[in-house]
């Protein structure tokens, strides 16, 4: 018969790790059976369930377990699967673990009671982000530019991130997820000079990303031919990526680049001499525009 006092250590262990145990026959007195239980409560440190609690989500997120399996198990974390949950995915340009700097940094910023930070890699961190409300795109976006900025200037790490939309359904986490890793790739490659990737707002280079290389390279080819856009310079790259954005508004892009009116006039003659695109016709813009994503498209695939 086991003891009142090796039962409510069993409870405990069950509460603490979230695996059920149970004692069979054995040739252990109470007394010894009492101090094994004990030393498998010290185990397990405060730490250790972190560790296995960010082990239980990341094994979900990666398909691994089921959500049934992964809500029993968080639950006896006290984890509120209830709750909206917003994912994002921190990608570092250098190990991040490397000194305690980010993470503490992170820690201070963002409260942990309603956050989890699982470390997936060396440079990849993804933040567990639990709200009683639905965040919209705009709020997602504005936390994720507050991490950006903080890390950058308060440890100096630069750092890119991905997010997708917020959810209160549990099993659409591993899909998140997933949109995560992807907005993560798509954005490094098309839109490398931004920092933030909203998986619901990466335009073409979401459509493009799904071709296979011996489409990209045809259309290339028999749309394009003989316009090498991996030799812009970046001063034309420049030129052309923010007279796209200001919806081809000549007084608008001489403003942003500081030039004098004449002087981006000149500039998009040039362009046009050189390439036959005149990117003041909407037309000629979007095949600019396709040629360019494409050529980074394959640019990218073979830099892998």
């Amino acid at each position: 018969m086991i003891s009142e006092t090796n039962i409510n250590l069993i409870e405990k262990l069950k509460e603490l790790t979230g695996i059920p145990f149970s004692i069979e026959e054995n040739e252990l007195s109470d007394q010894e059976l009492e101090q094994k239980l004990n030393k498998l409560l010290e185990t397990y440190s405060t730490n250790q369930v972190s560790a296995s609690r960010n082990s239980i989500f990341l094994r979900y997120l990666n398909g691994h377990i089921t959500a049934s399996e992964a809500k029993s198990s968080l639950h006896h974390y006290h984890f509120d699967t209830d709750l909206y949950v917003n994912l994002y995915l921190l990608r570092f340009d250098r190990p991040y673990n490397e000194d305690d700097s980010v993470l503490s940094i992170l820690s201070e910023f963002i409260d942990r009671s309603t956050s989890e930070f699982l470390q997936v890699s060396d440079t990849e961190l993804v933040i567990v982000h639990l709200t009683s409300s639905l965040a919209d795109a705009d709020s997602m976006q504005d936390f994720a530019s507050q991490i950006e900025n903080t890390l950058s200037s308060e440890a100096m790490t630069p750092v890119r991130i991905s997010f997708d939309q917020s959810t209160r359904d549990f099993e659409a986490l591993p899909t998140s997820y997933r949109n995560l890793t992807l907005a993560m790739e798509i954005g490094m490659t098309f839109y490398s000079s931004d920092r933030l990737y909203n998986y619901h707002q990466l335009g073409l280079g979401k459509l493009i990303s799904s071709l296979p290389n011996e489409a990209c390279e045809s259309y290339l080819k028999e749309t394009l031919p003989g316009i090498d856009f991996s030799s812009l310079d970046s001063e034309t790259r420049n030129t052309i990526n923010t007279f796209f954005s200001t919806g081809l508004n000549i007084a608008e892009t001489a403003r942003l680049l500081y030039l004098h009116r004449n002087t981006l006039v000149y500039r998009l003659d040039k362009f046009h001499k050189t390439t036959g695109l005149d990117l003041r016709d909407f037309d000629d813009a979007v095949s600019c525009k396709m040629g360019m994503l494409l050529t980074e498209y394959l640019d990218y695939n073979k830099n892998m």
